[in-house]
């Protein structure tokens, strides 16, 4: 799917997260909302399917079910974790049945200090679908990191709710030992409403458009230099179209509040460095010399000079994931101008990678280290190693 109002070809195409979610009636409970899961799991399993068969050629990635934690999110009943890790198994099998390469999101839970039957504090819930095995049914953990009345800054405490409580999301996360899933931040923001608004009172706190396009910008920093585990972050709302005139989600729509606006367009448009994390061999931050071949996340070398790679990044270090084998092959590293610091140097001064290996073995390798904390640029020179994909 493209922005049709946009006329750059080379435009990226917009990613959909398809939010599965709400049972029609002849499947749920009669004293249940819409929000409540199906009585049968095959159900829930059949529907599924038949949106993995319609859309696997468009749709990637796949959120089941949306804020199971509150009890309006789950059919107005008490919460149950089992339930949900159930609804998640069936949802991600038959998925990834019809479509392999699927991402499964685990639903985005809410913010909440509640531990009630009702509402459950999404640290212990988050808690409860590990015990209740859920790891194996999701790809990426969803997160709502809304600011409330607090800066970007302010320190993440289990008993307030603010940006960096997704800090703690991702401890519970540790806890049980899953360091290698993604989270992802599918709404973000705070709230801004007009000095005389007369509609329903919000249940977030709500601040100046000016304030909160402040805050915007500095969760964006703080996430990019502090958070190398999260993925995307996606503000809350565009625009306020089918809200109701008194309804104050009005005060998330970025297209009524400029301030706000500017903030994610300043971080969306800003030159691409590869900040804190781990990245694929096309992430953007990369820029090749023609010749070069990308796939699978991988780089392979080409045949003619030039073979340069050069990476900007932002962080005190660099590492570089390669794929050794048997055969010559070098790469001549740069940052900043200088041979990088924590690697070999031959007589001549220059720091390399050898990339021979007889036992063809996937390494990881270190460029620099120490640096002082700002954007660098790093340069490779490929010598040698065409057709072997080392990157």
């Amino acid at each position: 799917i493209r922005d049709s109002s946009n006329n750059d070809h080379n435009a990226q195409p917009f990613k959909l997260i398809a939010v599965l979610q709400t049972t029609p009636a002849w499947a749920r409970k009669e004293t249940q909302s819409e929000t409540g899961p199906p009585v049968r799991l095959r159900d829930m399993g059949d529907f599924t399917r038949a949106v993995a068969s319609r859309y696997a050629n468009q749709l990637d990635f796949y959120q089941i079910w949306h804020e199971p934690n509150l009890s309006a999110g789950w059919g107005n009943a008490f919460v149950n974790p089992d339930e949900y890790v159930a609804l998640l198994r069936e949802a991600a099998i038959n998925i990834r049945d019809l479509d392999p390469t699927a991402y499964i999101l685990l639903a985005a839970l809410a913010p909440t200090l509640e531990q009630t039957p009702l509402n459950q504090n999404e640290l212990h819930y988050l808690d409860r679908l590990y015990l209740a095995n859920a790891a194996p049914w999701f790809d990426i953990v969803a997160v709502q990191p809304y600011g409330f009345e607090y800066d970007p800054d302010d320190p993440a405490r289990a008993d307030r709710l603010n940006f960096r409580r997704t800090e703690l999301v991702r401890g519970v996360m540790l806890a049980h030992d899953d360091g290698g899933s993604p989270v992802w931040a599918t709404a973000t923001g705070w709230n801004t409403l007009p000095d005389n608004w007369d509609g329903l009172k919000p249940p977030w706190f709500t601040a100046p458009a000016a304030l909160q396009g402040q805050r915007t910008s500095g969760a964006i920093r703080l996430a990019r230099r502090h958070w190398p585990w999260l993925g995307p972050m996606l503000a809350v709302r565009w625009d306020s179209a089918g809200l109701a005139t008194d309804d104050p989600t009005r005060g998330f729509a970025l297209s009524d509040t400029p301030p706000v606006l500017r903030a994610w367009q300043f971080w969306a448009t800003a030159p691409v460095v590869a900040t804190p994390g781990y990245y694929p061999s096309s992430h953007n931050s990369g820029h090749y010399s023609n010749g070069w071949r990308l796939a699978l996340d991988r780089a392979d070398i080409p045949r003619e000079p030039p073979r340069t790679l050069a990476i900007n990044f932002e962080g005190t270090q660099l590492d570089l994931e390669l794929s050794r084998g048997d055969y010559r092959g070098y790469l001549w590293v740069t940052v900043d101008g200088q041979p990088a610091n924590a690697l070999p140097r031959n007589d001549a001064g220059q720091s390399y990678v050898v990339l021979y290996d007889p036992n063809q073995q996937l390494d990881v390798v270190k460029i620099a280290r120490d640096l002082p904390w700002r954007q660098h640029t790093a340069v490779l020179e490929a010598e040698g190693g065409w057709e072997q994909w080392p990157i």
